[in-house]
């Protein structure tokens, strides 16, 4: 079972930190599978590639009511960024609304409670568009998913219960490893909903304690499952520190001189959740190691794989992840992978994306072009190009800038070369309206800058950049044809 991500069981805890209920609560949620099935069907949230390959060669790619129902959902945002500075720039310091969404679906029984525990996360407009949209589905879910998925749910439900006491062991060591603020009074509802396949790819994504947690109909791997609940868990812990333990951890990085510190700190919370979910829990599960890989992102599983013994020593030892710890990481990571720092997939895994598309179904195409080919656990997106906020960004984050013009190209690229100088030379006597242009500026910060004149030529810069691989400065122009 690959690339899911886990979530943790928590119990109350008596004054001999003993539990005497479950972190865990697994449970089926209506609302929020039909949610998924929706988003999924749509392309909006492609939630498992085998989920959304069975929606596609099914009867319902024929029935026309049913795309009118995408078309409608594709126009709803659910999803407005809000943000605690309290927290360093290096780590997730952006929450969403879509997040509140997610955790209504997950706590609610019926698409009546969802919309009614949901109110006020939207307009009143927008949300009322939303259960319409739901409403209409639900039959076409019952009739296609659920109906012959019930069993199996309900039987994998039963036996992941069984692990709920092993579960609660571990979520009190992750915790203490990552020096996490998370409470035992407020347990994790996850949420299986199911992909009728006997084989596949799944999912699974954190959202404050409300866990959502795909499973193939024909999954008869309870262990790793169990792993990708806890993985995801750990996501929560990391994002749970304390605002004064996050500045510490987010110093140890910065302030390291190994030129690998920036890309192992983009990477560590994955490879984190990595080694201890997919690798630590399903050993504490099963008695074994896992001898697949972990993670479907190579540098993300190589890293997990190589830090591995380091957190299972600190996890011994009973120690909370310290400078020395981040030190040991960095020089792993760095010779694991000493060319990753000019590797386009490590470059746009941490990025802030700068583009002109305003529109919900606009972001969603272009994220969809983007995710084809790379794959991006972290980025901030800013439009349109020339905003006030994007040039702030863009002359003063860290993180790599991804810049994308395809429209009023000429006027954009002239404005940008005030804020990033080195384009000048760049482009000078470029005449070619579709190129991709990557370089590394006067601070060393990875910029890429695509400019198209339609969404096929984007679509060929992205698969362009994938052969590439690596940024080149003999060559740091190319064009795209």
């Amino acid at each position: 079972m690959k690339f899911l991500l886990l979530p943790l069981v928590l119990l109350l805890a008596s004054a001999h930190v003993s539990f005497s209920q479950s972190i865990v609560r697994f449970k089926s949620s209506k609302p929020y599978a039909v949610l998924s099935f929706v988003e999924t069907a749509s392309g909006q949230e492609v939630h498992s590639s085998t989920f959304k390959r069975y929606i596609d060669t099914s009867a319902l790619k024929n029935d026309t009511a049913f795309s009118s129902l995408l078309n409608d959902f594709g126009r709803i945002n659910l999803s407005y960024n809000y943000s605690r500075e309290e927290y360093p720039a290096g780590r997730r310091q952006t929450r969403s609304t879509y997040d509140l969404l997610i955790i209504a679906a997950v706590r609610s029984n019926s698409l009546r409670e969802f919309q009614e525990n949901s109110i006020g996360i939207l307009s009143n407009n927008a949300h009322q568009q939303l259960f319409r949209v739901l409403e209409k589905a639900e039959p076409y879910y019952d009739r296609f998913v659920w109906a012959g998925s019930e069993r199996s749910v309900k039987d994998q439900i039963i036996g992941l219960k069984k692990y709920e006491a092993k579960a609660n062991e571990m979520f009190r060591a992750f915790r203490h490893l990552y020096n996490s603020t998370w409470p035992d009074a407020i347990p994790f509802d996850v949420s299986v909903f199911p992909i009728p396949a006997v084989s596949g790819n799944t999912s699974a994504t954190p959202h404050a304690n409300s866990l959502c947690v795909a499973v193939l109909t024909g999954n008869k791997d309870l262990p790793g499952t169990m792993g990708v609940t806890l993985h995801e868990i750990c996501h929560v812990l990391y994002d749970e520190q304390s605002g004064g333990f996050q500045h510490e951890l987010d110093a140890m990085f910065k302030t390291s001189r190994s030129p690998f510190a920036a890309i192992t700190y983009g990477f560590f919370d994955e490879a984190m959740a990595t080694a201890l979910g997919n690798g630590y829990a399903y050993k504490h599960f099963t008695g074994q190691i896992d001898t697949t890989s972990w993670y479907n992102n190579p540098y993300i599983d190589g890293f997990a794989h190589a830090i591995y013994p380091l957190v299972e020593d600190y996890l011994a030892k009973k120690k909370t992840i310290d400078s020395s710890f981040v030190a040991q990481s960095i020089e792993l990571f760095g010779k694991a992978y000493p060319r990753s720092l000019s590797d386009y997939s490590i470059l746009l895994n941490n990025m802030f994306l700068y583009a002109d598309a305003e529109a919900s179904q606009d972001r969603a195409r272009l994220k969809k072009i983007i995710g084809k080919y790379f794959s991006s656990s972290r980025y901030n997106f800013s439009s349109p190009v020339l905003h006030e906020y994007s040039i702030g960004y863009i002359k003063k984050s860290k993180a790599t800038q991804l810049i994308i013009v395809d429209q009023n190209q000429d006027s954009t690229i002239s404005e940008l070369k005030k804020t990033l100088p080195e384009l000048e030379a760049l482009l000078k006597d470029q005449r070619s309206p579709n190129y991709v242009v990557s370089f590394f500026d006067n601070t060393k910060r990875p910029v890429v800058l695509i400019r198209v004149t339609s969404e096929a030529f984007l679509d060929k810069a992205f698969s362009l950049l994938k052969q590439k691989q690596y940024v080149d400065p003999a060559t740091p122009l190319f064009i795209v044809e």
